[in-house]
């Protein structure tokens, strides 16, 4: 009977579904390429208490400090771990960062989003957040990307930024310790 709407109540083992390609929202610039990343960075590796983001990455932390000093004009503080046996920077930022955080300076790892702006920015700012996140939070093998993640929200908003790249993912449970964490898995043409 050609394409029509269904409740999922209604749906049938063997029943076609339709989902987009890819989704075009494109009306806002609150955001340059770097301020996308960082903020992809701060989303993955960030916290509210001390306002900071941790990294065991020297690539990492070379380019944060870079990025907060051109930006808002000071050299942030970094503190080194050197309990393990390669070393965790942990950047701690000023107030004056707070500006283009959109509230994610507050959130804690189980209420972690993704900025209304970098949904409704174009392509390059989009790339430039999910390039930051999986920077911070993704891990990669020859099969799979997957990212985990306490935050339901997060998880959900990860898999529809990637359809605005057209990239199709998968989102399932895994239990940690008596908690639910979300996975957001990306395999075959969306790995590549």
């Amino acid at each position: 009977n050609g394409v029509n709407w269904k409740k999922t109540e209604l749906l049938k083992n063997g029943d076609l579904i339709a989902c987009p390609k890819d989704i075009s929202l494109v009306t806002e610039n609150l955001y340059d390429d770097d301020d996308a990343y960082f903020l992809g960075m701060f989303v993955a590796e960030g916290t509210c208490n001390p306002f900071s983001i941790s990294t065991g990455s020297n690539k990492a932390r070379d380019w944060i400090c870079s990025y907060i000093e051109r930006k808002f004009g000071y050299s942030p503080h970094v503190m080194i771990d050197k309990r393990r046996q390669n070393p965790v920077y942990t950047i701690l930022f000023r107030d004056k960062v707070r500006v283009i955080m959109d509230g994610l300076d507050k959130c804690k790892a189980g209420t972690k989003y993704i900025p209304e702006g970098i949904f409704l920015s174009k392509e390059s700012i989009v790339n430039s957040f999910l390039g930051g996140y999986f920077d911070g939070d993704a891990e990669v093998s020859n099969s799979d990307i997957s990212i985990t993640t306490k935050s339901k929200k997060l998880a959900t908003q990860l898999t529809y930024l990637l359809l605005r790249l057209g990239i199709s993912s998968s989102l399932r449970d895994k239990l940690v310790n008596g908690d639910i964490f979300k996975i957001v898995r990306i395999c075959g043409e969306g790995r590549i």
